[in-house]
C-alpha cells in the first residue's frame, strides 16, 4: 500500500463555522458535513501482514475486510455533540 500524502495545514479559531455573528449559517455548514465517508475495503491478508484486527468481510466481496478511517469516526461524534440534549445522538462510543 503506497503511503498516504502528508499536507502541512494551518488552522484559524476563525471560521464560517464558528460563526457567532450568524448562528443559522453556521448550523447549515454544519449540517452538510457527512462524516459516513471514509470506509475502506483491504483484503484480509494486507489487513493481517500490518497487524489490524479482523474486520467483518465486505458484503460481495469476502476476500475483504471492512475498515473506519478513525477521523471519520471522530468527525462523526464531533458533529454528534452539537446535537441539542434529547436528540438520538449516539452517546455509547
Amino acid at each position: 500500500m503506497p503511503p498516504l500524502p502528508k499536507k502541512a495545514v494551518q488552522f484559524s479559531w476563525y471560521t464560517p463555522y464558528n460563526n457567532v455573528d450568524n448562528q443559522t449559517a453556521s448550523n447549515e455548514l454544519w449540517d452538510k458535513i457527512s462524516s459516513s465517508h471514509g470506509l475502506i475495503a483491504v483484503d484480509h491478508q494486507s489487513a493481517k501482514e500490518k497487524q489490524w484486527l479482523e474486520s467483518m468481510p465486505v458484503p460481495g466481496d469476502e476476500g475483504k475486510g471492512l475498515y473506519l478511517l478513525e477521523s471519520y469516526h471522530q468527525l462523526h461524534c464531533l458533529v454528534s455533540s452539537r446535537l441539542p440534549t434529547g436528540t438520538n445522538a449516539p452517546t455509547d462510543h
